[in-house]
């Protein structure tokens, strides 16, 4: 079986990891060009790699929404 480069923090985060080179990547590292910068890995355009670089996203749109200070 295949392990994913992907895994999630204890804080839920999603982190990815190169499966060359093992390097933790952000999502600044692969949302413009999917390589790894390290070794120039290509990542497959799948449906991981978007959740990986709608996260940060997600969670900002999440904490602003869910803050009561902003539902007024």
């Amino acid at each position: 079986m295949k392990k994913s480069p992907y895994h999630t923090d204890p804080n839920g985060r999603l982190l990815l990891h190169c499966p060359r080179c093992r390097e933790e990547l952000t999502v600044l590292d692969v949302e413009n060009y999917p390589a790894c910068p390290f070794c120039d890995w290509r990542f497959p355009a799948d449906d991981n790699l978007e959740a990986f670089i709608l996260d940060p996203i997600v969670r900002n749109w999440v904490a602003r929404v869910s803050d009561p200070a902003n539902n007024r």
